[in-house]
């Protein structure tokens, strides 16, 4: 059985609470694959088989420390049990109705991977930010995007169903990272040449709730 772990609830980290809950060596012991992001919104984070990388709004990608503080993430063991050919194209639009067609149930949490060739996907991440925060839906007009075409990689991702919307990330949520490792973010478009999509329905979910000074006085809407 699949398990999610988030550290913070969302409705807390829309609110602009991007100081550091957890580290990389904290997070490690709940998954293999995930997605998040680092304190102060200093990068994103996307973990594949078990290496966690970081992002960050000057392009560069690489491993994150260990003592690297994240303030957002969502890690799982992941063992898919299926996979499937994408069809031809698929892309960031398309990409929920072929999900829905071989996992069906839609009303459950979903871990996926897409792995092939991309016709494009644009990384992004945001700079680093100073207090006061401003409220993440504020967050999009400051990310930096690094557009690649035909490139090889993984996307990573969660769906989470609208009802979850005060705690997960409703929606499909989309990381990337190169074969090469030279490209990464959190994912704003892509469209796929070819390759395999696997996935698992997740079924359970753990929500940790910081204990740092700054969420103590986080005041929520």
């Amino acid at each position: 059985m699949t398990e999610i772990w988030q550290n913070m609830p969302s409705m807390a980290f829309k609110t602009g609470l991007y100081d550091g809950v957890s580290t990389i060596r904290e997070a490690r012991a709940h998954g293999d694959f995930g997605v998040g992001q680092f304190s102060a919104l200093d990068g994103e984070l996307i973990v594949s088989e078990g290496a966690f990388y970081r992002a960050r709004a000057d392009g560069s990608v690489r491993l994150a420390d260990d003592t690297d503080e994240l303030c957002f993430v969502q890690l799982c063991f992941y063992h898919p049990r299926q996979s499937w050919d994408a069809p031809a194209n698929i892309d960031d639009q398309s990409f929920g109705a072929f999900l829905d067609q071989v996992l069906s149930f839609r009303n459950s949490f979903r871990a996926f991977r897409i792995t092939g060739t991309f016709a494009k996907v644009v990384p992004t991440s945001p700079p680093a930010l100073t207090k006061p925060y401003p409220r993440f839906d504020a967050v999009g007009a400051l990310r930096k995007s690094f557009p690649v075409a035909n490139i090889k990689g993984r996307i990573v991702g969660y769906y989470s169903p609208v009802f979850t919307e005060d705690v997960g990330i409703p929606g499909y949520h989309f990381h990337f990272i190169s074969d090469n490792r030279s490209s990464g973010g959190h994912v704003t478009s892509f469209s796929l040449t070819s390759g395999q999509v696997d996935a698992v329905r997740v079924d359970d979910f753990a929500l940790s709730l910081p204990t740092t000074t700054a969420y103590e006085t986080c005041v929520l809407p």
